[in-house]
């Protein structure tokens, strides 16, 4: 089962390049909410999200089912078939990445959505 598992296969360079660029992401979005382009709406919806029980006791349970099955490869221990186990992880990726984009509607954020997609198809083969 090792030899087709799908992790996160990058060499130094690739993970240095993912990084500059999803940190440059970061920054403009981060701008978008909170510097000179920003508004106030932003923060007061992050504010309200993360207020309500409900939403927080789901998110919890997705960073823990994500952690499982990315994090200590908790794949392996549901499944011995590789098609299966590339399944979990694959399923996994892209539901983070829903995620996200549904926070970010959420709050209203509609171009960084966009670079979002376009950075994990670039740089994330299996993330989108």
């Amino acid at each position: 089962m090792t030899e087709n598992k799908k992790l996160f296969n990058m060499n130094q360079e690739h993970k240095f390049h993912v990084l500059i660029s999803f940190s440059i992401f970061i920054v403009i979005t981060l701008l978008r909410i909170f510097g000179v382009w920003g508004s106030v709406m932003p923060i007061k919806k992050i504010k309200h999200i993360f207020s309500n029980t409900h939403f927080l006791l789901g998110l919890m349970l997705v960073v823990g089912w994500s952690f499982f099955i990315l994090g200590i490869d908790g794949a392996k221990y549901l499944t011995n078939d590789n098609d299966t186990y590339n399944s979990y992880v694959e399923a996994t990726k892209k539901s983070i990445l829903a995620i996200i984009i549904a926070i970010f509607s959420k709050l209203e954020l509609i171009i960084p959505v966009f670079w979002l997609v376009w950075l994990s198809a670039f740089y994330l083969q299996g993330w989108s």
